[in-house]
């Protein structure tokens, strides 16, 4: 589930953003 794990990453900061 490496793909999730990137998403999450890049979803998280993007929506604090």
């Amino acid at each position: 589930m490496a793909t999730t794990s990137s998403t999450s990453l890049t979803t998280l900061p993007l929506a604090k953003h």
